[in-house]
């Protein structure tokens, strides 16, 4: 497709619904893990790192939309690469746009037999405004315990810039085709839709943002006026003229005649959002606050106020929130396949726990000791004789399936918790605590401490999960049942009536582009605004839709049952439990009668 010499650009606000970190990679005295700045010390997003979550967007994105190019980037695919040519490169539409990963060394001269870089320029994201930068405190919880997990990795922070972040986003082409900005602008409006990540920890509640005010902009350099302009500008984009409705247009291109996913991938995401309504205090602790205001427990707040400054609202993080729901969903999980091993025991099949540990749904995160019970799955593996073969290339049948859905560090997790927002004007409470000195019966020398907490907030939380299984949605379908039924607890001080929490207020978002994508007719569900932003259509339910799809939900708990028997796949048999070493017979004594 010919391409003609022009000036093109898009101009946006870059928003973020949460805090972000864009990291430097080295700590200094003051924290763990700065944010990065440029060298004049104003806060920056690098263009790179843009580049780099558009262009993941788009390998999503590309199989599903009508190209003339290939469609699946070899990327994807670790079999392509290893069967890949070194001279070949992928030319699907991903790498047209934004540049081949790996360019013909034989011969780049022209386009047909190499590759070339990227036809996008993309600037670094500069600063309009933000809340001042402050440091986010973290501690890891031990799976069993319920405490800190150990002394090396109880304490870490992190800079976060606050959520409310504005930045200019700029991104100028070259030799594009009209493929190129169908695939560019189905990214944008994603973006625009809100479903944008950037930075670091982004699965536990950092950098969700949104795009505002788009803009393209056009000089067609074809005469001499124009092209006299475009030279004579600081800047060339004051010397062009911004098209109307230039991205609601190409995503309305891209949308015709949608592909159906590859590898049975049709679902693009369910998003669900609902209220945590606390029944008494709550508290996230803050330890950096509390040390300034002089508390010895504090909320966290979603910024540092500054001297003269409003106080900020308390937010729950979504690294908080995130943990709770592992750790709930791994107690479901072993005790499911506890239950299956226990009856394959009782079957004649083999000892209990040796059928457990074939199976084991979820390893400990936190534990870096390859020989201890229950360590973090990618340790485990180098224990492996097979880990020379598969270091390279880790597959589902490598890990626990809590690590398949809530990720490691070998695999990057598709579910995303977002800091969750209060409702409302916060209420606080002063409660004054004292440790009881257990000989005496009085109260301790030096134990007493005080939790300004929260009186009964409610907070909306929000999660996101790309790409779901049905495994996956039965997984989280079982965990939002026990929240609705208040069996969770969340923050600071669960053994003292805090935390209790129930969820109300559900609301489930699916992504789809064909009706049939999720195996369920679409077509007769409309999105409740048709004017909503985005590249994919997407259909809404509420609680009061839910017994109309009830059939549907416990399809995907049973095929979670079935996914935690781990059949016919070829798991490393681990050789503990921390939980139950080689009793697993006697958890179920009531069963016996």
């Amino acid at each position: 497709m010919m391409t003609e010499k022009k000036y093109q650009a898009v101009i946006a606000e870059l928003i973020f619904e949460t805090a972000l970190h864009v990291g430097t990679g080295r700590d200094n005295p003051g924290t763990d893990a700065p944010v990065r700045r440029n060298n004049t010390g104003d806060l920056v997003i690098p263009g790179t790192a843009i580049a780099g979550a558009l262009r993941t967007l788009a390998t999503r994105l590309a199989p599903r939309i009508d190209l003339t190019a290939k469609r699946k980037c070899i990327e994807l695919s670790y079999e392509d690469k290893q069967k890949r040519e070194e001279d070949k490169i992928c030319g699907c539409a991903v790498c047209h746009l934004f540049g081949e990963f790996y360019p013909n060394k034989k011969n780049t001269k022209t386009e047909d037999d190499g590759g070339r870089a990227s036809r996008l320029w993309i600037y670094d994201a500069k600063l309009i405004s933000a809340p001042r930068p402050f440091v986010r405190d973290g501690v890891g919880i031990d799976r069993r315990t319920g405490v800190a997990a150990s002394a090396a990795r109880v304490k870490f922070d992190t800079e976060v810039v606050p959520a409310g972040a504005k930045f200019e986003l700029r991104v100028e082409m070259e030799d594009v085709n009209d493929n190129d900005l169908k695939l560019l602008a189905a990214t944008l409006a994603e973006w625009q839709a809100g479903r944008a990540w950037l930075g670091g920890n982004t699965a536990r509640g950092l950098g969700n943002a949104k795009l505002d005010k788009i803009r393209f902009m056009r000089n067609e350099l074809d005469t001499g006026k124009q092209l006299l302009d475009y030279l004579k500008a600081d800047d060339p984009k004051d010397a062009a003229t911004e098209v109307t409705d230039w991205l609601k247009h190409k995503v309305a291109n891209a949308r015709e005649n949608p592909n159906p996913g590859y590898n049975g991938k049709n679902r693009p995401f369910l998003a669900a959002s609902f209220q945590l309504a606390f029944d008494g205090p709550f508290l996230m602790h803050d330890a950096t606050a509390a040390t300034v205001v002089g508390f010895d427990h504090l909320p966290l707040l979603d910024a540092v106020p500054g001297f003269n400054e409003k106080p900020r609202p308390p937010l729950m993080a979504g690294s908080g929130l995130r943990g709770v729901l592992r750790s709930h969903a791994e107690r479901i999980a072993r005790t499911i396949a506890s239950f299956n091993a226990y009856n394959a025991y009782k079957e004649g099949k083999g000892e209990a726990s040796k059928l457990f540990l074939k199976s084991c749904p979820a390893c400990n995160p936190l534990e870096d000791d390859a020989t201890k019970p229950l360590t973090r799955c990618d340790k485990f593996l180098e224990t492996s004789e097979e880990f020379e073969k598969i270091k390279d290339h880790v597959e589902d049948k490598h890990l626990c399936l809590g690590c398949l859905l809530f990720g490691s560090t070998v695999r990057g997790s598709r579910l995303k918790m977002m800091d969750a927002k209060l409702e409302g004007e916060p209420q606080w409470k002063l409660l004054d605590f004292l440790a009881i000195d257990r000989f005496t019966g009085g109260g301790l020398e030096g134990a007493k401490f005080d939790a300004m907490a929260l009186w009964r907030p409610t907070f909306n939380v929000k999660l996101f999960l790309e790409e779901p299984e049905d495994w996956e949605l039965g997984w989280l379908a079982l965990v939002l049942r026990d929240m609705i039924e208040q069996r969770l607890t969340f923050g600071f001080g669960a053994a003292k009536g805090f935390g209790h929490a129930r969820a109300q207020k559900i609301e489930i978002q699916c992504g789809f582009l064909r009706d049939d994508d999720w195996g369920v007719d679409f077509g007769k569900i409309k999105p409740k605004d048709e004017n909503v932003p985005g590249f994919y259509r997407v259909a809404k339910f509420t609680e009061a839709d839910w017994e109309a799809q009830k059939s549907i939900v416990s399809k995907w708990v049973e095929v979670f049952r079935t996914k935690l028997k781990r059949e016919g796949e070829t798991l490393p048999t681990r050789k503990q439990d921390s939980y139950f070493d080689g009793n697993l017979e006697k958890l179920y004594p009531l069963t016996e009668a």
